[in-house]
C-alpha cells in the first residue's frame, strides 16, 4: 500500500510512506495539521490524536497462508506541523504478558512496527523506521543501490511506547 500525504503548505508535502510487504494497491491517508506539537510519550492522549483519522484493517502479505487474518490489528494516524510529522500507532495485542516476559530481546526478534517513508516521493529512495514495545528503534536510508551512507537526510526522531489495556501504543 502506498500512502501519499497531502500536508498543505509544509515543506514535507511530497512525503510518501510505503508499506512494502502488502498487496499492490494505492490508498490515501489523511494527515491532520496541528499547531501544537504532541508530546512524545507514547500515550496518544492529546486532543489532536483523538480527532486524527486512524488507518487500519491491514491484511497479511501475499506470501502468508491464504485467508489468514493478522493475529492482532494495528492502526496509525499522522499529524504534522510546519517542522515535523508525528506518527501515532495503536498495536492491539492480546498477549502482552507473553511479550513482556521476553525481556531484553534483539530488535529483529521483537514485535515491531515498521514504516517506510520516501522523502522525495519517489519509488527508489526510502527510510525504514522500526520501533518495538521494548523500546528499541532502528532507522536506515535505502536507495536503489542499497544502504546509503552517509545518510543524505539525517532525520532527528524519537519514540516512546507504553502498554495499554488493548496492547501498546507509541
Amino acid at each position: 500500500i502506498q500512502y501519499e500525504f497531502a500536508l498543505g503548505s509544509t515543506d514535507m508535502k511530497n512525503l510518501t510512506m510505503v508499506l512494502v510487504a502488502t498487496a499492490a494497491m494505492s490508498a490515501f491517508a489523511d494527515v491532520k495539521t496541528v499547531d501544537e506539537k504532541p508530546t512524545i510519550d507514547g500515550k496518544l492522549d492529546e486532543a489532536a490524536w483523538a480527532s486524527a483519522d486512524w488507518e487500519g484493517g491491514f491484511q497479511r502479505a501475499r506470501g502468508s497462508k491464504k485467508g489468514r487474518k493478522p493475529t492482532g490489528q494495528t492502526e496509525f494516524a499522522i499529524l504534522a506541523d510546519a517542522d515535523a510529522i508525528y506518527v501515532g500507532v495503536k498495536a492491539y495485542h492480546r498477549k502482552m504478558d507473553e511479550m513482556k516476559a521476553l525481556g531484553s530481546i534483539a530488535i529483529w526478534e521483537a514485535e515491531a512496527v515498521e514504516f517506510y517513508f520516501a522523502p522525495d516521493g519517489g519509488e527508489f529512495d526510502f527510510y525504514q523506521f522500526l520501533v518495538t514495545f521494548q523500546g528499541l528503534k532502528h532507522a536506515i536510508f535505502y536507495s536503489e543501490g542499497g544502504n546509503i551512507r552517509p545518510d543524505p537526510y539525517g532525520p532527528d526522531w524519537d519514540f516512546k511506547a507504553v502498554e495499554t489495556p488493548e496492547g501498546w501504543t507509541c
